[in-house]
């Protein structure tokens, strides 16, 4: 990732020095750097998801289903159930559900916090406010 911000940041410099000389190509290569970026952190459509997925683990013995989330509640429920490590075996699904949704949301938060640390590096880089 460091590598993709030094060459927009000087990509983007070389720009201002000579903007009358700026070209579809300069613009096209922008793009496809801040593309690259971009796909460097995950889709927000699978964020919560995937995030849901990955805390579930510190509480089931099994992964849970890829298509989890289109179980009814109850059905999801006795699942967690089903499949409760030992510490949490004997808990209602509802009370797993939360304890994953909990750490579920810690996941996202780090996520988000190291998206707008780059963000930030990569403003102060281009000298953006």
């Amino acid at each position: 990732m460091n590598k993709i911000i030094k060459e927009l940041s000087v990509s983007v410099a070389c720009l201002l020095d000579d903007i009358g000389t700026v070209t579809t190509k300069d613009l096209h290569h922008i793009q496809d750097l801040v593309t690259e970026l971009e796909n460097l952190c995950p889709q927000s459509d699978k964020i919560t998801t995937d995030y849901y997925r990955m805390a579930a683990g510190f509480y089931q013995f099994e992964d849970l289903p890829e298509d989890y989330i289109k179980l009814e509640d109850d059905e999801f429920h006795s699942l967690l159930e089903a499949n409760a490590w030992q510490p949490f075996e004997g808990h209602r699904g509802e009370n797993i559900d939360l304890h994953i949704e909990n750490l579920s949301r810690a996941f996202s938060e780090v996520a988000r916090n190291t998206r707008k640390k780059v963000l930030d590096e990569l403003k102060a880089k281009l000298n953006i406010k």
